[in-house]
């Protein structure tokens, strides 16, 4: 994560970042409640920090190898700790070391809602989410489609988010749009470099200085222009906009009423029948009956509950409050379970020179890709064949890409069949037919047009599947 090579580290750290933009609204809305003024970028600033050391902390557990389960039980003490430390030093400041009247307090305050949910549920709950997001990031890959992906939904998060503070605090959440645009574009603009390292069998290098320059060079001007439109964007510019097209809006009105009305035309008859039929109707005599029922009915009756039943629902609030508390750190621990710790590989760097672009490289990898769709219309024709073509031709790309990830890359100018043997050391031993299988088939499509049947296309996506799964010194 945070402390493999330059390029992952620095996509790690903006997806946190990212993160922790769109929840601050949620933590300034939940603060609003309890008379507590935070700036915005002071509530990220802190959110952000601690999402970081979380990560951290996670990382720095897989690097000592620590077994199961002592990894899951050090997270939920971990996690345990953290939660009572920030109460303690953030509600109870001033108070001595030795005194743990503090503890006690808060044991009541989140068993108790008598005067409504305590700010002790409110810290524990954030704490609760930043180890979660932590842990999540142990187990996040940062391909260019899953980074696109944590963007647009951040965005829609952010939107609700901010929404939310400023409707019901009226409190402006400008400043985090902007940071999580520069950081999300960042870790879009770097996750599309690490794929097209990939391409290139060139992973394993470090993201040069100049390079790096140019994708923080990018995004600030993006934001920058961005930013700097925003300030035309006003409620009375807009008015002056409104205004001045006054003419236009006429114009739109009354050409709007002409089609409605010729809408409604048709309808007529049928408004004309309910008119008649409501018009029939007592509807003052059917209000009365229902509301002198409703007298007789629901009439209210005052009832005292018994010291037995009063005591049974404290029992009862407390049972449910517990298992909460268990739920909780039963999700914790099935998320820790979930996340295979073997796949966390120190990625090792080389600094190597790369020619800036400028996005130049986009417009001769979209003229390669219709140049061998081309080939391939040109072969089959838009038929099924085609299809399978393609579906052949991605199932060993991703196969080449896996191989790469683990230390078995492709060159450009080697043949797939010079590459098999390369390819089934990628893999288990198991796997060297279906590997087989699938190469030939590639060849077939790649250099000649003998067609792929839909039978043999379901067998190889079977081998695709099966193999995708094995790694190195692993039982299928």
């Amino acid at each position: 994560m945070l402390l493999s090579n330059r390029r992952d580290g620095l996509i790690y750290f903006c997806l946190a970042g990212m993160e922790a933009a769109w929840f601050t609204p949620v933590l300034l809305f939940a603060f609003y409640w309890y008379t507590w003024d935070w700036s915005p970028l002071a509530a990220f600033g802190g959110l952000f920090g601690a999402l970081l050391a979380w990560m951290l902390v996670l990382e720095l557990l897989n690097r000592l190898a620590v077994d199961s389960p002592l990894y899951e039980l050090s997270v939920l003490t971990l996690i345990l700790l953290t939660s009572l430390l920030i109460v303690r030093f953030w509600l109870y400041p001033g108070t001595p070391v030795g005194d743990l009247h503090w503890l006690g307090n808060t044991v009541y305050a989140l068993f108790n809602f008598d005067e409504g949910v305590q700010l002790e549920w409110v810290l524990i709950l954030v704490n609760l989410f930043l180890w979660q997001r932590a842990i999540s990031a142990t187990s996040r890959t940062v391909t260019f489609f899953r980074v696109g992906f944590n963007f647009r939904m951040g965005i829609l998060l952010l939107i609700a988010s901010a929404s939310l503070l400023s409707y019901f605090s009226g409190q402006s959440a400008s400043p985090l749009i902007w940071v999580y645009f520069g950081l999300g574009l960042t870790a879009v603009a770097l996750a599309r470099v690490r794929d097209k390292a990939i391409v290139s069998q060139s992973v394993g290098r470090a993201l040069p200085p100049r390079r790096l320059a140019q994708v923080f060079l990018s995004v600030g001007l993006t934001v920058g222009i961005a930013a700097w439109l925003s300030l035309f964007y006003t409620l009375d510019k807009v008015k002056a906009l409104l205004r001045w097209s006054n003419p236009l809006w006429t114009v739109l009105e009354r050409v709007l009423w002409w089609a409605v009305a010729l809408m409604l035309i048709p309808l007529e008859p049928l408004l004309l029948w309910l008119i008649e039929i409501f018009r029939d109707i007592d509807l003052y005599g059917v209000m009365e009956m229902i509301g002198g029922e409703g007298e007789t009915l629901f009439e209210p009756r005052p009832v005292q509950p018994s010291p037995e039943i009063l005591m049974f629902w404290t029992v009862m609030r407390y049972i449910a409050i517990g298992l909460v508390i268990v739920l909780a750190l039963g999700f914790v621990l099935l998320y820790l379970k979930k996340i295979d710790r073997s796949q966390l590989i120190e990625d090792a760097e080389e600094e190597s020179e790369e020619t800036i672009t400028l996005g130049g490289g986009m417009l001769n990898r979209g003229v390669q890709w219709l140049r061998d769709v081309s080939n391939l219309v040109k072969r089959y024709g838009l038929s099924r064949q085609l299809l399978a073509a393609i579906s052949v031709q991605n199932i060993y790309a991703n196969l080449c890409r896996i191989a790469n990830r683990r230390g078995y890359p492709r060159h450009r100018a080697q043949p797939p069949d010079d590459y098999l043997p390369t390819l089934n050391k990628a893999f288990r031993p198991e796997a060297k037919e279906a590997l087989s299988r699938i190469t030939w088939a590639y060849m077939r499509v790649h250099y000649g047009d003998k067609p792929i049947g839909m039978a043999e296309l379901t067998q190889l996506q079977r081998d695709y599947h099966l193999v995708r799964l094995m790694k190195p010194h692993q039982p299928a």
